[in-house]
C-alpha cells in the first residue's frame, strides 16, 4: 500500500522503512499485573517471603481439608496450592494503584490510561477500567467456588469462623446517638 501498510492486514510492511512499527516509544500498555499467571510460574517469580506466606496459606487449608476429609488426593492438593497462590494474586492486587507504571495513571484508581494511535500517526488516550479489578474478581469467584467445593468456606455455625459482630445493629445505634446529641 502506499502508506507502508501491508495491503492485506493493515500491519507494518517489513520492505517499506517509513513505518517501523511495534508499539510507541515508552508504551506501558503492556504492564503485567501477573493475575492471569499460571500457579506453578506465579509461585517460582515470588521472592522467598512471598513464597511462605503462599507455603503457610496452603498449609492452613490442607489442614483444614484432613480435618474435614481425610488426607487429599493428588488433584485436591493441587486445587489447595492454586487456591492459596490465588489468595496471594489478589493480595499483591490490591498494591497495583501503587505499582502500576505512571503511564496508566489516569488519577482515578480503577480506570487506567492507555496510549493509542491513529492510523495516520497521532496519539491519543484511552481510559478503561482497569484490568486489575476483572482480574480479581475472577479470582476471587473462583477460589470463593473451590473453596465451597471443598467445604471449606465454613458456616456461621462453623467453630473456625470467628466474626460475630452485628454490624447493621451497630452502626444504627451509632447513629441513633449521634441523632439524639
Amino acid at each position: 500500500m502506499d502508506n507502508g501498510r501491508c495491503y492485506s492486514h493493515g500491519g507494518r510492511n517489513e520492505d517499506d522503512d517509513r513505518d517501523p512499527g511495534g508499539a510507541p516509544e515508552a508504551n506501558e500498555n503492556a504492564a503485567t499485573h501477573e493475575l492471569y499467571s499460571a500457579s506453578n510460574t506465579y509461585y517460582q517469580r515470588r521472592d522467598e517471603s512471598a513464597q511462605d506466606l503462599i507455603d503457610e496459606i496452603y498449609a492452613d487449608y490442607r489442614e483444614r481439608y484432613v480435618d474435614r476429609h481425610g488426607e487429599p488426593p493428588r488433584g485436591d492438593e493441587a486445587m489447595l496450592f492454586k487456591i492459596a497462590v490465588n489468595i496471594h494474586k489478589q493480595l499483591k492486587a490490591d498494591d497495583w494503584e501503587v505499582d502500576k507504571p505512571n503511564a496508566l495513571d489516569s488519577g482515578h484508581p480503577l480506570i487506567d490510561r492507555s496510549e493509542k494511535r491513529t492510523a495516520q500517526g497521532e496519539t491519543y488516550y484511552e481510559y478503561v477500567a482497569t484490568a486489575v479489578d476483572q482480574a480479581e474478581h475472577r479470582l476471587a469467584t473462583r477460589t470463593r467456588q473451590w473453596l465451597k467445593d471443598m467445604d471449606l468456606l465454613g458456616t456461621v455455625d462453623d467453630e473456625s469462623t470467628t466474626v460475630n459482630v452485628n454490624v447493621h445493629e451497630e452502626l444504627l445505634a451509632g447513629m441513633k446517638a449521634a441523632h439524639e446529641d
